[in-house]
């Protein structure tokens, strides 16, 4: 029985003990509901934080690939320049810098000046010159000494007739030290250009460039024999085209080239030349006063007058027939003229175009073909483009009243010089 009542107690205390649990179960079922809730609410109020959380790390992949992609351009752009610019320099300390690179560019025209001078100089000639000049009581010997270029393989050279006008005796060196006597085969000093004969064979010789396609900062070379230092190289830039030059004897020359690189005294006949080697020009005379500042008769002058040469011996250049003036504001307000741009004729000579087409002493000549004139040098450089037997018009004031003419060009008299007392023959 006490084991049937211990059973009984034993059930009791299960029921109990059942009760018991079953009401924990219930406590915990509602303490679990609680949690849950809370727990439900704490992951709604969670949600908004972890979406921005993928925002922060799409945020952080897209600048990570923007800094990547900045990394790459750098790098591209760093080998662009190494293989583009003059050079390219990395920075060893703030005092120091390392050039790694060099210009192809600069590499190129290095390359070609070397070539030019190698290939060029043997027909580049020293031309030394005796003159006899004299005084009121003495005649003497003096010594000249100037630079040309060899044309052709049989021995033409071109050259300033500066050099070797009034000559008693020419002679030419060559690169290789030979020496040559030369004679003169025809000269014109209204444009200084000689053409000047050796004796030679296979020669090495020029070929002539266009000057008429030049553009101002085009590279240039010059080559020549300043105060006899044979075969100097320098080089520059064309500084401007179309010059006009006019010397203390009234020589005029027109379509001249000006030029920065050096040229000095016995530069005078030598080649300018472009990259390519071409005779461009022929170096003549420099600005005394300042530097940088050199000038070169154009190519296409130099042909017409070697051909002219060849030819007939001589240059046939169309000539006006007048001595005149460039027209200033002083003169015109002195004079009461009608204009102040324009060349005023002081004279009319004789036989001349001028004459014949009835131009007269104080006309105005204000357009030449169409063109207009505010200089001497400006009918020069018209009259260059033009031949003799060509008809121009010309307008004119006389007596304040315009008129215009026409005139067929003639060739110029060989009485007439470059200069008068009283202006500028053209």
């Amino acid at each position: 029985m006490e084991e049937f009542e211990r059973n009984e107690d034993f059930e009791k205390d299960e029921e109990g003990k059942a009760e018991e649990e079953y009401e924990k179960e219930e406590v915990k079922t509602e303490e679990e509901q609680k949690k849950e809730e809370a727990l439900k609410e704490f992951k709604v109020v969670e949600q908004k934080p972890k979406k921005e959380r993928k925002f922060l790390k799409f945020f952080a992949l897209i600048l990570i690939g923007a800094l990547i992609g900045g990394g790459i351009g750098s790098l591209i752009t760093s080998n662009y320049i190494k293989n583009s610019l003059p050079y390219y320099s990395t920075n060893i300390n703030n005092n120091e810098t390392q050039i790694v690179n060099i210009s192809k560019v600069i590499e190129l025209e290095q390359s070609q000046i070397i070539d030019v001078a190698e290939r060029v100089s043997p027909a580049v000639v020293r031309i030394s010159t005796t003159q006899v000049v004299s005084d009121l009581f003495f005649s003497y010997e003096t010594s000249g000494l100037g630079s040309g270029y060899l044309i052709s393989s049989d021995g033409e050279i071109v050259t300033n007739n500066h050099v070797v006008s009034d000559a008693k005796k020419i002679t030419v060196t060559l690169s290789d030290g030979s020496e040559y006597d030369a004679t003169i085969i025809g000269t014109d000093p209204s444009s200084d250009i000689a053409l000047i004969k050796i004796d030679g064979k296979d020669l090495t010789y020029l070929s002539f460039g266009d000057s008429s396609t030049l553009k101002v900062g085009q590279s240039v070379i010059a080559i020549g024999n300043p105060y006899g230092l044979d075969h100097t190289v320098t080089t520059g830039v064309i500084s401007a085209l179309e010059r006009s030059l006019t010397f203390d004897d009234g020589t005029t020359l027109v379509g001249v080239i000006q030029t920065d690189a050096a040229i000095n005294p016995g530069n005078s006949g030598g080649p300018l030349l472009t990259l390519t080697g071409d005779v461009i020009g022929m170096n003549t005379s420099i600005q005394q006063s300042a530097q940088g500042i050199g000038f070169a008769i154009s190519s296409s002058t130099i042909i017409k007058v070697i051909s002219d040469i060849k030819l007939f011996g001589k240059v046939v250049w169309p000539f006006l027939g007048i001595s005149g003036v460039s027209i200033t504001d002083d003169i015109a307000k002195r004079n009461n003229l009608p204009t102040n741009k324009g060349v005023l004729i002081v004279s009319v000579y004789p036989g001349t175009s001028a004459a014949n087409a009835g131009l007269k002493s104080y006309d105005i000549i204000t357009k030449f073909d169409g063109n207009d004139v505010t200089s001497v040098q400006e009918i020069t450089k018209y009259l260059r483009q033009h031949n003799v037997g060509d008809k121009v018009k010309i307008e004119i004031y006389r007596d304040n009243k315009k008129m215009e003419l026409e005139i067929i060009l003639m060739e110029k008299p060989s009485s007439i010089g470059y200069n008068s007392r009283y202006g500028i023959n053209i």
